[in-house]
């Protein structure tokens, strides 16, 4: 039993950590949007955080798709120090 709480409790903490790492994905292309739209102009800027948004969700599903859920935080961790 208490191998399984163990795995239970891992997962849980990997899930969060996935979730963190999502979040903060998001968080970084609304703060680009932001920056964009001062410069070029709301439309400009909703497309181009649209585009970036499609990306993300295209990279984490080829990366469930080919890896698993377990390999999700190595690419993460790849992708923030930009090797895709």
């Amino acid at each position: 039993m208490c191998a399984n709480r163990q795995r239970t409790r891992r997962g849980a903490a990997l899930g969060i950590a996935i979730a963190a790492g999502m979040l903060l994905a998001v968080a970084a292309t609304e703060l680009h949007r932001q920056a964009t739209e001062k410069e070029s102009g709301a439309l400009s800027a909703r497309s181009e955080a649209l585009r970036r948004l499609h990306e993300l969700l295209a990279r984490e599903r080829a990366a469930l798709q080919a890896h698993g859920p377990g390999a999700r935080p190595l690419l993460l961790q790849a992708q923030r120090r930009g090797e895709r």
